[in-house]
């Protein structure tokens, strides 16, 4: 879980995980709104990408060379 707004400090933002049996959070803190900002796209697009890959692993033929073909190469991930 990803909250891009923590209430305290404009350039915080919290990475939870969804785990119930491990309720781990991890807040950070940005030095710029533009970074912050930076960071929250780049995990966002890491988030959506896990969705996709879970949705290709239970439903493997709807994924085979359509538009979200998951066999595409990965972008950059730096």
């Amino acid at each position: 879980m990803f909250e891009a707004n923590h209430e305290d400090d404009p350039l915080r933002f919290v990475i939870k995980s969804s785990d119930p049996q491990q309720p781990t959070s991890f807040i950070a803190n940005a030095q710029t709104q533009e970074e912050k900002e930076e960071w929250n796209r780049k995990i966002g697009e890491q988030l959506d990408q896990q969705k996709r890959f879970l949705a290709a692993l239970v439903d493997p033929k709807r994924f085979m060379g359509g538009a979200d073909d998951m066999s595409a190469p990965i972008g950059n991930m730096s």
